[in-house]
């Protein structure tokens, strides 16, 4: 019988790529009718939420780190040299052009963070999933392991997941992999 055991990297990560969809049922304990909800429940309170945790950045290290490159450490060079000579005007243009181009690129990452965020936001806001034997529509940070989820034309894939039958798809995962194609992907397969 074959284990998801024999599937595990050097890290003890399984590689779910590669075991056969009847041992990812058993590892994750569920069947192709999908979870209980008394089942989801718990496993949401040991896994948590399906949702990429938010990392916090440091607005003033971020605008520093704009200071922070070949660019930025000639034009400092340039701004200690203009002191050293007594030339203020050149030390004050040199500075507010210092400062000018670390605020340019700060505000920009700043927007892209944003845009990003409202796009995270907009992606695959509910599920549907078999739980109770049925056919439910989940908020889509409310999948745990072992949900069996429906994906149809146009869905767009709100988790990891092994497509368990049906027929064969094009996925588009250019936003995770770069592939610039859609990848076909069939039973036993993975997707993202």
């Amino acid at each position: 019988m074959v284990s998801t055991d024999d599937f595990v990297n050097e890290l003890g990560q399984v590689q779910w790529d590669r075991v056969p969809l009847n041992a990812a049922l058993d590892r994750l304990n569920t069947s192709r009718e999908g979870l209980t909800s008394e089942e989801a429940e718990k496993r949401l309170r040991v896994y948590g939420p399906n949702k990429l945790p938010e990392e916090k950045v440091n607005k003033l290290k971020l605008f520093l780190g704009f200071m922070w490159n070949q660019l930025s450490w000639a034009m400092e060079v340039a701004a200690v040299l203009a002191i050293v000579l007594l030339d203020f005007a050149d030390f004050a243009l040199i500075l507010f052009l210092l400062l000018l181009n670390a605020c340019i690129g700060y505000l920009e990452e700043i927007q892209a963070g944003n845009a990003v965020s409202a796009l995270m936001g907009h992606l695959a806001p509910e599920a549907k999933v078999f739980r109770d034997g049925e056919v439910k529509n989940v908020p889509a940070n409310l999948l745990v392991p072992g949900d069996v989820l429906r994906v149809r034309l146009g869905d767009v894939i709100p988790a990891d997941l092994k497509f368990l039958e049906g027929d064969s798809v094009k996925v588009d995962q250019s936003s995770l992999t770069g592939e610039s194609l859609p990848v076909t992907k069939s039973e036993g397969d993975e997707g993202y």
